[in-house]
């Protein structure tokens, strides 16, 4: 929570004290700064050349209510209500476009399949959290909805139609949450540098920033929020926080007035509806009369910026920068274009625009406080929005109620930046994203297991990994380790990952089965790389007893555990071995692992704890089965006490 309210002094040369510092004057920085204002969090927003001039000014501006995970459709339903919201209010001049939006669905099993998924999905959370439904339509209700659309020979099943939703201006939601911001008192600083971030002894932050006339200027925050955009991984190595995600180029282009267009325009009173095309993996929208078009191109031929910048950064100058534009990486997408909108090659090209923006490698943001809060406390991720319009509402309402409250209002771990070790360097992010990226509308299956950038090198527990392999084990991938999900020694250790993705029973159902018989029938070994940690201290038996709503165990004992949230909600599920009797050995899971060693440093005194991570220090080998107190008293030599003795722990 927001631990104190500074007060700010005016006098020349004099330390501003503030709450909290943003760093990016993007939609994501604007729509903090809102939201923080909103909730009496007193903040100042530094930008080192204009509102929107990094990657917001030239996005297509999309916004829909559709999408295919869970919690983030929350964001994305809020996106949709606030900016209808304001568009409705008289003096917000938003440039907010809703026609609906229309997902073409290819006649193909698992499209369907995934389609079907997604509506029936979206019908529980319009059940449980009031988001809007989704509707399954046919090739006659699309056409209905937008005449131009040929579906002859098109391999379209149905669209899933979104209603009320389309796309905004950019520039004009980002001011209109600046202009808001400003109202409750928010301040924005443009031209303004942040060229360096000191952590104080109080765990507060000193910025120290220069304006374009050279003036530097000192501010002191309880916190810092990093939504530099594409500079946030400069930002964040000033604080000592790792930032995993790279720049990309991303594409669209804009056509010359099509009289089709125009023609329904005058006619309706409002545009046509956006299109999504699955199998042509582009999005098309009206830009005036014209189409604005823009592929998320093949993993092959998408291009990322510059490899020098994965360790430089992208240029501080590159305000408003564009790359050029490279209509030959477009062709497939165009000619699927062609197909389904004839008029569409029937004009000329007016623009081609081709854009930086920061992706993580799984396309799914950062934010949350920094793993690194041993080093960087209070220091707050907002950053590497690759939908960064359709989620500011929904991203800076959330992260606000985080800040502000000690936790935030539902669970997002996968845009937390914790699910990132440090084995996700630039290159690794630099090979995943082209994956990532490339599969942008490609079916999603239920447990995806793609195989882009794995294993990471070098190889955790490569012995182990090997012999696995050798078995025809078939690996998932946690937390950077590579993890058996089941064994297929017909693969000869060849990894299928997504190929065999289903939303039916998938086809290594009968492998499972037979590892699930041979477990109850007899019994087996299980490696698993958990998380581990070590807490010892002369306060080590407080400190847990604070974290754990049950017993501690007693020295040579174990219990499982939970860490809970200030308001009494399961954050993770550990196990605490006692090592003695101010020495506890800490389980979690792997892709806990930044999560509880985070959540730890949040909550650990200044003094009399130390906390260790030994996550690579031990291997994990579980025993399991009716046998397996046999097995473990033949390997120790004591079969005897292991059988006689039922609670052995």
């Amino acid at each position: 929570p927001v631990a104190r309210r500074l007060w700010q002094r005016h006098a020349a040369g004099s330390v501003r004290g503030v709450s909290g510092v943003i760093v990016g004057g993007g939609v994501t920085g604007c729509a903090m700064l809102y939201n923080l204002a909103q909730r009496g969090v007193k903040c100042v927003l530094f930008e080192k050349g204009e509102l929107t001039c990094g990657a917001t000014w030239h996005a297509a501006g999309l916004v829909t209510r559709f999408h295919g995970g869970n919690n983030f459709r929350l964001w994305h339903d809020e996106g949709v209500n606030l900016f209808t919201q304001w568009q409705n209010e008289e003096g917000t001049p938003l440039s907010f476009h809703t026609p609906g939006s229309i997902r073409l669905i290819p006649n193909e099993q698992s499209y369907i399949d995934e389609a079907r998924y997604q509506v029936g999905k979206a019908k529980i959370f319009s059940g449980l959290f009031g988001c809007a439904e989704h509707h399954l339509i046919s090739p006659d209700e699309i056409k209905e909805k937008h005449p131009l659309v040929n579906l002859d020979d098109s391999g379209i099943y149905a669209g899933i139609f979104t209603e009320g939703d389309g796309h905004i201006d950019p520039s004009s939601v980002t001011n209109a949450f600046a202009d808001r911001a400003k109202g409750l008192g928010g301040i924005i600083e443009q031209k303004t540098e942040v060229v360096a971030l000191n952590l104080l002894p109080s765990k507060q932050w000193e910025v120290i920033t220069r304006t374009a006339a050279g003036e530097e200027k000192r501010t002191v925050a309880d916190f810092v929020i990093n939504a530099a955009g594409l500079w946030c991984d400069k930002v964040g190595a000033m604080a000592g926080v790792r930032v995993p995600s790279v720049v990309l180029q991303h594409q669209y282009c804009i056509t010359e007035s099509i009289p089709e267009v125009k023609e329904y325009h005058d006619k309706h009173g409002h545009q046509l509806p956006v299109l999504r095309d699955l199998k042509g993996s582009f999005y098309v929208r009206d830009e005036r009369d014209g189409i604005l078009l823009g592929p998320y191109e093949y993993s092959e031929a998408m291009q990322l910026a510059p490899a020098e910048w994965r360790q430089t950064g992208m240029p501080n100058e590159y305000s408003n920068f564009l790359f050029e534009g490279d209509v030959e990486r477009l062709m497939p997408h165009l000619e699927r274009a062609m197909e389904i909108l004839p008029q569409f090659g029937e004009v000329g090209m007016k623009t081609v625009l081709n854009g930086p923006t920061m992706w993580p490698a799984d396309g799914n943001h950062l934010v949350g406080p920094a793993p690194e809060w041993d080093v960087a406390p209070n220091f707050w991720l907002a950053c590497a929005e690759s939908y960064g319009i359709a989620h500011s509402a929904g991203l800076s309402r959330y992260l606000a109620e985080w800040i502000a409250h000690g936790e935030p209002p539902y669970e997002l771990k996968e845009a937390d930046p914790a699910r990132y070790g440090a084995w996700a360097t630039k290159d690794w992010v630099a090979t995943k994203v082209r994956e990532t990226y490339g599969m942008n509308n490609h079916v999603h299956f239920p447990n995806e297991n793609l195989l882009g950038a794995r294993p990471v090198e070098p190889i955790p527990n490569k012995d182990i990994y090997d012999v696995l392999k050798s078995q025809g084990c078939q690996f998932g991938f946690h937390n950077g380790w590579e993890c058996a999900n089941y064994f297929d020694p017909a693969s000869g250790g060849e990894q299928l990952g997504n190929a065999r993705g289903s939303f039916r029973r998938p086809p290594y159902k009968d492998l499972v089965e037979k590892e699930c018989r041979e477990m109850a029938g007899f019994g087996g070994i299980c490696y698993w790389p958990f998380a581990k940690y070590h807490v010892s201290g002369p306060g080590a038996v407080e400190f847990m007893d604070r974290l754990v709503p049950n017993r501690l165990p007693k020295v040579g004992r174990c219990a499982l555990s939970y860490f809970l949230t200030p308001q009494g909600k399961i954050g993770s599920e550990v196990m605490l071995v006692r090592l003695a009797e101010e020495k506890f050995y800490v389980v979690s899971y792997p892709e806990q692992e930044l999560f509880d060693w985070r959540w730890m440093h949040m909550n650990k005194p200044d003094e009399g704890v130390e906390i260790d991570n030994v996550t690579a220090d031990f291997g994990t080998l579980m025993v399991s089965g009716p046998e397996s107190r046999r097995v473990l008293g033949q390997l120790d030599g004591d079969e005897a006490n292991w059988s006689k003795d039922p609670d052995v722990r």
